[in-house]
């Protein structure tokens, strides 16, 4: 998959390409019926399938911090997720506030004409773009029509609470609905940070903890202990990760630890290390003593472990 950052300069050099526009934050459920839709009418044409998305975030760039939503996905992530979805190329629009004034005409001509030279465009059903989010579907389709180029709006995928979206998946992780979120990606979530140096609390109380730089703009499950995953490069281990801040300690900074079990012990700083939450475990709390948390991290330990047991033997019987 080719990935290309500098659009704004030159032509894409591809004949024809069908094109779908988004942010895609998360590439959730809805997004992949539109990447699917896009695959479907580029093989069928013989041409490539390009998607458009743009970096930072739009409403990082046009709100103000407090306002501004922790995104689902990171720009990495984000292009991980388009390789396994199968597109031929993607590519990323710098969004700066210059940008964020052209007018949805501009749009249509410099980056769908001239500089993809698009054969056909595909968009969900409520995309906007342009200076305020004023060109929407119907003015695309006029646009191009002009020029030939039909335009497809896929519908949204709906399940019991609605239309899959980003918005709504941020808000179930932010208030610890995991298993819902999860559904509606169509993945298990995670996030990825580095290993920074602690006060190695953690191993003072027999539990060692990977301390995680989460970047600022990166969406975390709501503040709880978790059972979970921990991935270092292409090996997985069980974890207990808090995600918070540490009352027992009287200390308010949101932090995120993680305890790998049955991890060889090694320096793990300056590594990346992503977290995929399976299950939470409690919320948290303080405690009158460290002998008093050790032993809430001991009870943490087997409740998760128990539970790995009983998926395990879910997961075999259904195999069956």
């Amino acid at each position: 998959m080719d990935v290309v950052h500098n659009i704004l300069d030159k032509p894409l050099g591809l004949k024809d390409p069908q094109v779908s526009l988004g942010t895609f934050d998360g590439l959730h459920r809805g997004h992949v019926s539109i990447l699917e839709r896009l695959k479907q009418r580029a093989a069928s044409a013989g041409v490539p399938a390009v998607a458009v998305t743009y970096h930072p975030h739009p409403q990082r760039v046009l709100a103000d911090n407090s306002r501004a939503p922790k995104l689902l996905s990171t720009l990495p992530e984000r292009l991980e997720r388009f390789r396994e979805l199968g597109m031929d190329a993607v590519v990323v629009i710098p969004f700066d506030r210059p940008f964020s004034r052209w007018t949805a005409e501009d749009f249509v001509k410099t980056i769908l004409l001239e500089r993809l030279r698009s054969g056909g465009v595909v968009v969900g059903y409520d995309h906007a773009f342009g200076h305020d989010r004023r060109g929407k579907t119907d003015l695309l389709q006029t646009e191009l029509s002009h020029h030939g180029i039909p335009v497809e709006v896929v519908p949204p995928v709906k399940d019991a609470g609605g239309p899959i979206k980003s918005s709504r998946i941020r808000r179930l992780l932010a208030s610890g609905e995991l298993d819902t979120a999860n559904l509606l990606l169509g993945y298990a979530y995670s996030f990825t940070g580095e290993v920074v140096r602690g006060d190695r609390r953690g191993a003072e109380l027999g539990f060692p903890t990977a301390n995680i730089d989460i970047p600022d703009e990166k969406q975390l499950p709501a503040q709880a202990i978790y059972g979970a995953l921990a991935h270092l490069g292409d090996e997985s281990y069980p974890a207990l990760v808090h995600i918070g801040p540490r009352p027992t300690l009287d200390e308010q900074e949101i932090r995120v630890e993680a305890h790998l079990l049955d991890f060889p012990s090694r320096d793990l700083y300056g590594e990346k290390i992503s977290i995929t939450p399976e299950v939470q475990l409690r919320q948290v709390e303080g405690f009158d003593s460290f002998p008093a948390l050790a032993a809430q991290l001991e009870k943490d330990r087997k409740e998760f472990i128990a539970y790995r047991n009983r998926k395990r033997k879910e997961n075999a019987r259904a195999s069956q």
